[in-house]
């Protein structure tokens, strides 16, 4: 069972709660895997996939081009082009564990399930969501709070938690 989540955002700095709530189903997904919970491992993965993309849109499309316009100078670290290639790779990641789980879901016995490989990959891509979570939280958000005037926050905050909130509606809605 998917856990519930508080989508209501005040400020940017309330979005590292979305990344939270997305390492949480990815250490989920990791534990339904260690217990040959084939189809629970399934539905944590596809819930951090469907919001790691909608995080990566939100981003591009909304919280980058405030950050270019409203924060100077931009700080050494929070380069935008290194939150554009971190989402690019991140997705990349995912997108190929969604098709080994969709493998081993169909055919459990026909894809060859080796913890150890999995899990090195696994930690991989946890230590760059991590990493990229640190580079949001103390570069995107903080600046985005510190910089953006009020009237310009409301909108993509109102956005953003609209769309997370009816994905995450569907992905529950699933059988």
């Amino acid at each position: 069972m998917l856990p519930d989540f508080d989508f209501a955002y005040r400020n940017f700095t309330d979005l590292n709660r979305f990344n939270l709530f997305m390492e949480e189903n990815f250490l989920a997904h990791q534990i339904h895997l260690m217990k040959d919970e084939w189809e629970q491992a399934l539905a944590h993965l596809e819930l951090v996939f469907a919001l790691y993309r909608e995080h990566v849109r939100d981003t591009d499309r909304l919280l980058l081009p405030l950050y270019e316009k409203h924060v100077r100078p931009i700080p050494e670290g929070g380069a935008v082009l290194l939150f554009v290639r971190e989402h690019h790779f991140i997705v990349k990641c995912l997108s190929s564990l969604m098709r080994w789980m969709g493998e081993l879901v169909l055919d459990p016995g026909g894809t060859p399930f080796r913890r150890v490989p999995l899990f090195e990959e696994h930690c991989q891509l946890k230590d760059l969501l991590d990493h990229h979570h640190a580079r949001d939280r103390y570069f995107l958000f903080k600046s985005l709070d510190q910089c953006v005037p009020d009237r310009e926050k409301e909108k993509p905050l109102t956005d953003m938690e609209a769309r997370h909130r009816s994905i995450w509606q569907k992905i529950r809605e699933q059988p």
